[in-house]
């Protein structure tokens, strides 16, 4: 049996976001062509407040033979079951662990509960989970990597730690709340399926979970909306601009996108370091864009690119830079990149911070 997961679609009401429903109605039909029966949205289904319950009714009441299991997120912690019409909608406002085939591990569905960890609440349930033979989908943060968080919401959210993983060995975990899809070891965010803003960048997608050997499938979720936001580190040379276009042209090579998406596609484009022609640069990056759309139409951003004159400096702009590029250096979440001590250095050498 094949399950699919989405998370944090954060419907609002009076269609303020279509682009939000147009994700979660592109789940909903891929899934009816796969054949699959049984969809599970993470939590955070509905933005605030219970206005847009009604939305979310109409979206899933168009999907009559799909049956829907959803666990209240943060900002959906309010719900209730009696708030719902929808015969094919489960709502899990308490721990609950469900078997959705006979052949299939048991899943523990855990609403977020303000104030609480994972841990806390999965001791309490301990003896009906054998362990490696149980799923947890759940709605909080992901301790054991410092690449999990929500930018948006800072603080930490019902948290997973390593050592909860380790004590009660669930065969795969399923949660909402990170927006960026995010996967560690058994531990698998699907990611919001239509990026909220800029934060949220690149291509969405859904989960499929195969019950029959507990793989993780990720698909594509085809939004109405695809966020890229790009940080470029600019050097003092004579050819800053041809090296800027080639970075430029790889970097939107690894976005992947069909002629579709990029129509879908609104871009930010930042600039940091030093520049002997910050004119040119501008004009350049407007000229190799055309056809694609800034986000909310605010152009390139070059406010943290610094003028820079002297030839003098810049000849000794570029040893640093050189030395720095030969160096045998590994950069980790403890050490900086081969850009950021540039950027360093070059701020000593023109006394200047970009």
């Amino acid at each position: 049996m094949r399950i699919a997961i989405t998370a944090d679609v954060h419907i609002t009401s009076d269609d303020q976001h279509p682009e939000r429903n147009h994700a979660l109605e592109d789940i909903c039909s891929q899934v009816l062509e796969l054949g699959i029966e049984h969809v599970v949205l993470a939590g955070d289904i509905l933005d605030k407040g219970v206005s847009a319950v009604a939305s979310l009714e109409s979206i899933l009441g168009q999907y009559s033979t799909l049956t829907f299991h959803m666990i209240p997120g943060n900002h959906d912690a309010h719900l209730t079951s009696e708030m719902f019409a929808l015969e094919n909608l489960h709502l899990y406002t308490t721990p609950a662990i469900k078997q959705l085939a006979p052949d299939s591990f048991p899943i523990l569905f855990l609403p977020y509960t303000p104030a609480a960890s994972m841990g806390d609440l999965l001791q309490k349930h301990a003896h009906c989970l054998p362990p490696g033979r149980w799923y947890l989908i759940s709605h909080g943060d992901w301790t054991g990597s410092l690449t999990a968080w929500n930018p948006l919401e800072p603080g930490v959210y019902m948290p997973l730690t390593r050592s909860d993983i380790s004590a009660y060995q669930p065969a795969r975990v399923l949660l909402g709340h990170i927006h960026q899809p995010f996967s560690s070891g058994i531990v698998h965010f699907p990611g919001s399926p239509c990026g909220l803003d800029i934060s949220e960048t690149g291509q969405r997608s859904y989960i499929l979970l195969d019950t029959s050997d507990n793989t993780i499938l990720r698909k594509p979720v085809h939004t109405d909306l695809l966020y890229f936001d790009e940080m470029f580190f600019i050097t003092p040379f004579e050819n800053e601009e041809s090296v800027f276009l080639e970075n430029l042209w790889n970097r939107i090579d690894t976005w992947n996108l069909t002629e579709e998406e990029r129509k879908t596609a609104q871009i930010r484009i930042r600039m940091k370091g030093y520049s002997i022609n910050r004119e040119k640069l501008a004009e350049v990056v407007q000229s190799a864009l055309e056809g694609y759309r800034f986000y909310k139409d605010e152009g390139p951003d070059l406010s943290g690119l610094l003028p820079v004159s002297d030839p003098e400096l810049t000849w000794i702009a570029g040893q640093v830079v050189q030395r720095v590029q030969d160096l045998d250096w590994e950069p980790s979440q403890d050490l900086p990149t081969k850009d950021e001590i540039v950027l360093s250095a070059l701020a000593v050498v023109y006394g200047i911070e970009s």
